[in-house]
């Protein structure tokens, strides 16, 4: 299996996500495996976002806009008005992240609420790449990693239960790369009670090497 890691400077605009495109459309292979990164420095704007949220601060509306209009941007460069199905896909995460911030019962715990919040940088940048390839011709199937990676629930520093998460990337995951390229994201897993938790930033992403076979 081939792996590829992009970080947010290969994907922080719409040339960005192209140029990976290219590089991706040179590998027409089975096993691929992509990581991407959240574009550019959304995950620090997305810091900025809970903490805002979690002590009520009045600039969280603005904060979170500023967020999801750089996305959009991107997003009206790379599809126009017949990719509505790829647009909408973007779109969901987008509600689904703005139904966490106004949830008042998920702000009692910053930790937690920061994983259910950060996450979202990566779920969105990967579902954009994974749509572009799929609007150039490239099949790709893009995964959630939290259906794979399972960790307890230690929030923002969560341990991978590596026995279970080995047995359902081998049963789960490697078949599906033989179909399709794999599009999925790099620092999040699924806790004890199925809620999103992180592994910390600039971890290697697990799948990476839980998929290596050389």
């Amino acid at each position: 299996m081939k792996i590829y890691k992009f970080g947010g400077a290969s994907v922080k605009n719409a040339e960005g996500i192209k140029n990976v495109a290219r590089i991706i459309s040179s590998e027409q292979e089975a096993d691929i495996l992509v990581v991407v990164s959240a574009i550019g420095k959304t995950t620090n704007a997305l810091e900025e976002v809970i903490d805002a949220c979690f002590y009520n601060k009045p600039e969280l509306n603005e904060l979170l806009l500023s967020v999801k209009t750089t996305h959009l941007n991107i997003i009206k460069k790379l599809f126009d008005d017949t990719d509505i199905m790829f647009i909408n896909e973007v779109e969901n995460l987008f509600l689904e992240l703005e139904c966490i911030v106004e949830n008042d019962q998920l702000h009692e715990d910053y930790d937690f609420l920061y994983d259910q919040i950060v996450t979202y940088g990566e779920l969105i940048s990967s579902r954009i790449l994974s749509s572009y390839l799929l609007k150039t011709g490239i099949r790709t199937q893009w995964i959630d990693a939290r259906n794979f990676i399972i960790t307890d629930s230690r929030y923002r520093d969560a341990r991978v239960q590596w026995d279970e998460t080995e047995r359902i990337i081998h049963n789960r995951l490697l078949p599906l790369s033989k179909k399709n390229l794999i599009i999925t994201q790099g620092f999040m897993g699924r806790g004890e009670k199925g809620e999103t938790t992180t592994l910390g930033r600039e971890i290697l992403p697990i799948m990476m090497s839980l998929t290596y076979q050389p």
